[in-house]
């Protein structure tokens, strides 16, 4: 082995060590949130009584729902003043209904934004103090190097840090990728649901109007 190539094995050496040991820390940092191991670990028995009093939670969650519909107002037909109201209030109360969910879906959507670009942001920071600290460790072996394998060790240097930045970014291009279509689909879903929403309301509202009128019409 010629002398030029056991100081660029060398060099490379040197960079890779450190960047594999500071990959492994940023790793930790930068992934999704899983449950530790302790909680893996916890006995069987703890478990149980926990899905125990998520299903009685559940339970009760689903009997209030019940009850706030049974409670609405039912649709009154007629043209008399208390008629009108009472239709008023019920399509008040099913509107705000209908906006409850809404906001309960936007605020789903905005947190799970924030989660993914807080990912990509952690992804980012740590592979740009890797480079980083690849290209100072490159610069400080050169120091040490004669002047004449300067020019291939940083040649080799080039081709081996584009090959990692080619590779991170088109991991990052995939994630976005990714996540855009999930929520494309999202939006599309849930565009096609309040739609839905709105011609029925649209439809009550006119069958209300012809009941409303017939009533008014059997008065006379």
């Amino acid at each position: 082995m010629s002398r030029n190539n056991i100081f660029v094995f060398a060099l490379l050496f040197a960079f890779l060590a450190p960047e594999l040991a500071f990959a492994q820390r940023g790793s930790s940092m930068g992934g999704y949130r899983r449950a530790s191991q302790s909680e893996s670990e916890k006995p069987r028995k703890e478990k149980k009584v926990k899905k125990k009093k998520n299903k009685k939670s559940k339970r009760k969650k689903k009997r209030s729902r019940d009850e706030e519909e049974e409670q609405e107002p039912q649709m009154v037909v007629g043209s008399d003043k208390e008629s009108i109201e009472a239709y008023l209030t019920k399509r008040l109360a099913t509107a705000k209904k209908s906006q409850k969910s809404q906001d309960k879906w936007g605020k789903g959507l905005t947190h799970a934004w924030g989660q993914f670009w807080t990912q990509m942001y952690n992804d980012r920071k740590s592979f740009e103090i890797r480079i980083a600290r690849q290209r100072l460790n490159l610069f400080e072996s050169l120091d040490s190097l004669d002047p004449a394998f300067h020019g291939q060790t940083i040649t080799d240097f080039e081709r081996l840090q584009s090959n990692i930045i080619k590779s991170f970014e088109s991991q990052q291009s995939q994630k976005m990728e990714d996540y855009f279509a999930v929520l494309f689909s999202d939006l599309r879903s849930f565009q096609s649901e309040q739609e839905s929403t709105r011609v029925r309301m649209s439809q009550e509202a006119m069958d209300a109007w012809r009941a409303q009128k017939a009533s008014s019409k059997a008065k006379r």
